[in-house]
């Protein structure tokens, strides 16, 4: 069995909307899921927007930036990923056939040579998923951001899912590499969250951190749109 890190990052077409001062810390929440795996979810706060328009308003009292945030960058380490499954990410499983992906680059076509690795693809797919979902439902639930949709991901096209959330795995300090796991089927849109007119504030962020870490669940909530 051996460790892997797989990264992604996940573009918001509809930010969620903070509440900041002068201090703008919003670090990533890290938490263990049921299975042993590791996972750390990081807003991508505009910190230095946040501050320069602190610094301009400050004077007139108690002022917030209403800031928005348009990106979430998760991170998972996977334990007990089998053998198998780590040569077939390395294209080097004696008895798997090799597929070859090719990209355009800046510098030119790339070409990459893979092969299939469904049951691992399913695995991450449900854990970027999960856990994304479940700090949107403290958000939306806790915070008063009741617009927010949960995304998901079509169970017959994880690799359409990990390429619109540009997945990278490696295994102990070696480089990044794309996640290619089975074949693209159709393009998809971007994963869709949302938010309007209410604010997160770094003292609600940790407060997050603390609930997950008790493994607390957001509470039952009256919901009436979409739950992606």
């Amino acid at each position: 069995m051996a460790t892997i890190e797989v990264r992604c990052t996940i573009k918001l077409p509809d930010p969620v909307v903070l509440a900041c001062q002068k201090d703008t810390s919003y670090p990533p929440i890290q938490w263990q899921l049921a299975n042993g795996d590791t996972v750390s979810i990081e807003m991508e706060v505009p910190e230095d927007q946040i501050k320069s328009q602190y610094r301009m308003h400050s004077s007139k009292g108690n002022w917030f930036v209403n800031s928005k945030v348009r990106a979430v960058a998760l991170s998972l380490v996977l334990h007990n990923v089998s053998n198998d499954d780590v040569e077939r990410l390395h294209a080097r499983h004696a008895t798997a056939k090799t597929l070859r992906a090719r990209f355009k680059t800046d510098s030119g076509p790339l070409d990459l040579d893979y092969q299939e690795a469904p049951e691992l693809g399913q695995r991450i797919v449900c854990e970027i998923v999960e856990s994304i979902n479940l700090v949107l439902r403290f958000i939306r639930d806790n915070y008063g951001q009741h617009w927010l949709s949960l995304i998901s991901a079509d169970e017959e096209k994880p690799q359409n899912f990990l390429n619109e959330v540009r997945a990278e795995w490696r295994e102990a300090a070696n480089p990044w590499q794309q996640l290619l796991l089975k074949p693209p089927i159709v393009a998809i849109g971007p994963v869709y969250v949302g938010a309007w007119n209410r604010y997160l504030e770094t003292s609600d962020w940790k407060a997050i951190q603390q609930m997950i870490t008790r493994n607390e669940g957001p509470p039952d909530a009256f919901w009436t749109g979409p739950l992606g």
